[in-house]
Protein backbone atom coordinates (compact mmCIF):
# COMPACT_ATOMS: atom_id res chain seq x y z
CA UNK A 1 0.00 0.00 0.00
CA UNK A 2 3.33 2.65 0.69
CA UNK A 3 4.59 1.77 -2.51
CA UNK A 4 0.94 2.54 -4.23
CA UNK A 5 0.62 5.65 -2.10
CA UNK A 6 4.12 6.89 -4.06
CA UNK A 7 2.78 5.98 -7.17
CA UNK A 8 -0.30 7.86 -6.66
CA UNK A 9 1.76 10.83 -5.24
CA UNK A 10 4.07 10.45 -8.15
CA UNK A 11 1.13 10.59 -10.28
CA UNK A 12 -0.53 13.55 -8.85
CA UNK A 13 2.31 15.68 -8.90
CA UNK A 14 3.09 14.89 -12.99
CA UNK A 15 -0.34 16.35 -13.67
CA UNK A 16 0.44 19.34 -11.97
CA UNK A 17 3.42 19.36 -13.57
CA UNK A 18 1.40 19.71 -16.73
CA UNK A 19 -0.88 22.83 -14.80
CA UNK A 20 0.30 26.39 -15.36
CA UNK A 21 -1.00 27.61 -12.27
CA UNK A 22 0.16 24.67 -10.33
CA UNK A 23 4.02 25.30 -10.82
CA UNK A 24 5.71 26.72 -8.03
CA UNK A 25 8.37 29.03 -9.47
CA UNK A 26 10.31 29.70 -13.18
CA UNK A 27 13.73 29.81 -14.07
CA UNK A 28 16.08 30.99 -16.69
CA UNK A 29 18.48 29.03 -18.43
CA UNK A 30 21.04 30.36 -21.35
CA UNK A 31 21.92 28.33 -24.53
CA UNK A 32 25.21 29.66 -26.11
CA UNK A 33 23.90 30.03 -30.11
CA UNK A 34 25.77 27.09 -32.01
CA UNK A 35 24.25 28.33 -35.67
CA UNK A 36 22.61 25.40 -35.28
CA UNK A 37 18.61 25.32 -36.36
CA UNK A 38 17.30 23.72 -33.59
CA UNK A 39 18.48 22.64 -30.01
CA UNK A 40 18.20 19.66 -27.59
CA UNK A 41 16.92 20.57 -23.95
CA UNK A 42 17.03 17.51 -21.27
CA UNK A 43 19.51 14.93 -19.84
CA UNK A 44 22.92 15.08 -22.01
CA UNK A 45 21.06 17.58 -24.40
CA UNK A 46 22.61 20.90 -25.68
CA UNK A 47 20.84 22.04 -22.53
CA UNK A 48 21.59 19.40 -20.10
CA UNK A 49 18.87 19.91 -17.38
CA UNK A 50 15.99 18.08 -16.68
CA UNK A 51 13.80 18.15 -19.58
CA UNK A 52 11.17 21.44 -19.55
CA UNK A 53 7.03 20.84 -19.74
CA UNK A 54 6.95 24.53 -21.73
CA UNK A 55 9.17 27.57 -22.32
CA UNK A 56 7.24 30.65 -21.42
CA UNK A 57 9.11 32.89 -22.90
CA UNK A 58 12.64 33.20 -24.51
CA UNK A 59 14.69 36.11 -26.31
CA UNK A 60 17.81 36.56 -28.05
CA UNK A 61 20.68 38.19 -26.63
CA UNK A 62 23.55 39.81 -28.53
CA UNK A 63 26.17 42.20 -26.93
CA UNK A 64 23.96 43.34 -24.00
CA UNK A 65 20.90 43.80 -26.25
CA UNK A 66 17.75 41.51 -25.56
CA UNK A 67 15.54 41.10 -28.57
CA UNK A 68 12.34 38.92 -27.63
CA UNK A 69 11.59 36.43 -29.51
CA UNK A 70 7.54 35.12 -30.22
CA UNK A 71 6.95 31.74 -29.52
CA UNK A 72 4.99 29.24 -32.23
CA UNK A 73 1.79 27.78 -30.71
CA UNK A 74 2.54 24.22 -33.21
CA UNK A 75 4.63 22.50 -34.72
CA UNK A 76 2.55 23.18 -37.58
CA UNK A 77 3.11 26.66 -37.08
CA UNK A 78 7.15 25.94 -37.65
CA UNK A 79 6.53 23.75 -40.17
CA UNK A 80 4.86 26.72 -41.96
CA UNK A 81 7.92 28.44 -42.55
CA UNK A 82 8.74 27.88 -46.08
CA UNK A 83 12.86 28.90 -45.27
CA UNK A 84 13.67 27.22 -42.08
CA UNK A 85 17.62 27.58 -42.91
CA UNK A 86 17.25 31.72 -43.18
CA UNK A 87 19.92 33.42 -40.98
CA UNK A 88 19.36 36.33 -38.96
CA UNK A 89 18.11 38.31 -36.67
CA UNK A 90 15.76 35.27 -34.88
CA UNK A 91 11.92 36.22 -34.38
CA UNK A 92 10.20 33.46 -33.29
CA UNK A 93 10.60 29.73 -31.42
CA UNK A 94 8.79 26.69 -31.02
CA UNK A 95 9.42 24.33 -28.15
CA UNK A 96 8.48 20.64 -28.98
CA UNK A 97 8.66 18.65 -25.35
CA UNK A 98 9.51 15.11 -26.79
CA UNK A 99 11.11 12.82 -23.94
CA UNK A 100 13.52 12.29 -22.61
CA UNK A 101 15.00 15.76 -25.06
CA UNK A 102 12.71 17.84 -25.76
CA UNK A 103 13.74 20.12 -29.03
CA UNK A 104 13.51 23.82 -29.64
CA UNK A 105 13.92 25.76 -33.17
CA UNK A 106 14.64 28.65 -33.59
CA UNK A 107 14.20 31.18 -36.48
CA UNK A 108 15.47 32.98 -38.44
CA UNK A 109 18.73 31.00 -37.02
CA UNK A 110 21.13 33.62 -35.16
CA UNK A 111 25.22 33.12 -35.64
CA UNK A 112 26.38 34.39 -32.65
CA UNK A 113 24.96 35.39 -28.98
CA UNK A 114 22.85 33.51 -26.79
CA UNK A 115 19.28 32.25 -26.16
CA UNK A 116 18.02 33.04 -22.87
CA UNK A 117 15.17 30.98 -21.89
CA UNK A 118 12.35 31.38 -19.45
CA UNK A 119 10.82 28.10 -18.38
CA UNK A 120 8.64 26.28 -15.19
CA UNK A 121 10.43 24.15 -12.65
CA UNK A 122 8.90 21.06 -12.84
CA UNK A 123 7.40 19.58 -10.05
CA UNK A 124 9.81 17.14 -8.68
CA UNK A 125 9.43 12.86 -8.56
CA UNK A 126 9.80 11.17 -5.32
CA UNK A 127 10.94 7.62 -5.85
CA UNK A 128 10.88 6.57 -2.36
CA UNK A 129 8.63 7.27 0.67
CA UNK A 130 11.91 8.53 2.57
CA UNK A 131 12.39 11.34 0.22
CA UNK A 132 11.53 14.75 1.52
CA UNK A 133 9.26 16.62 -0.09
CA UNK A 134 11.48 19.82 -1.72
CA UNK A 135 9.28 22.62 -2.26
CA UNK A 136 7.85 25.61 -0.25
CA UNK A 137 5.52 25.07 2.76
CA UNK A 138 2.60 26.20 1.23
CA UNK A 139 2.50 23.33 -1.18
CA UNK A 140 2.14 20.94 1.76
CA UNK A 141 -1.64 21.30 2.61
CA UNK A 142 -2.37 21.19 -1.33
CA UNK A 143 -0.49 18.00 -1.47
CA UNK A 144 -1.70 16.24 1.31
CA UNK A 145 -5.36 16.75 0.96
CA UNK A 146 -4.95 15.93 -2.99
CA UNK A 147 -3.04 13.19 -2.38
CA UNK A 148 -6.14 11.84 0.04
CA UNK A 149 -8.48 12.23 -2.20
CA UNK A 150 -6.44 10.31 -5.17
CA UNK A 151 -6.10 7.57 -2.34
CA UNK A 152 -9.34 7.14 -1.86
CA UNK A 153 -10.45 6.66 -5.09
CA UNK A 154 -7.43 4.35 -5.68
CA UNK A 155 -8.23 2.02 -2.36
CA UNK A 156 -12.12 2.50 -3.65
CA UNK A 157 -12.86 4.27 -0.38
CA UNK A 158 -15.32 7.23 -0.60
CA UNK A 159 -14.11 11.10 -0.41
CA UNK A 160 -15.05 12.81 2.50
CA UNK A 161 -16.92 16.57 2.30
CA UNK A 162 -13.83 17.56 4.53
CA UNK A 163 -10.99 15.83 2.12
CA UNK A 164 -13.52 17.31 -0.85
CA UNK A 165 -13.47 20.59 0.57
CA UNK A 166 -9.93 21.34 1.47
CA UNK A 167 -8.22 19.59 -1.77
CA UNK A 168 -10.34 21.74 -3.61
CA UNK A 169 -9.24 24.69 -0.93
CA UNK A 170 -5.73 24.17 -0.44
CA UNK A 171 -5.29 23.77 -4.61
CA UNK A 172 -7.26 26.67 -5.59
CA UNK A 173 -4.84 29.03 -3.09
CA UNK A 174 -1.99 27.35 -4.83
CA UNK A 175 -3.31 28.51 -8.33
CA UNK A 176 -4.01 32.05 -6.30
CA UNK A 177 -0.72 32.52 -5.16
CA UNK A 178 0.94 31.55 -8.51
CA UNK A 179 -0.45 33.50 -10.58
CA UNK A 180 -0.40 36.63 -8.24
CA UNK A 181 3.00 35.81 -8.43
Amino acid sequence: EMQDALSTLNQMMAMWRTQTLAVYCQKQETITVTSAASYTIGPAGDLNIERPVSIDAMYWRLNGVDTPLIPLHSFEDYQDIQVKTLEGTPSAFYYRPASPQGQLFVWPIPNAGSLVLTMRIPMPVYTTIQDNISLPPEYEGAIRWNLAAQLCSTFGMPITAEIDRFSKQYKRALKINNTLS
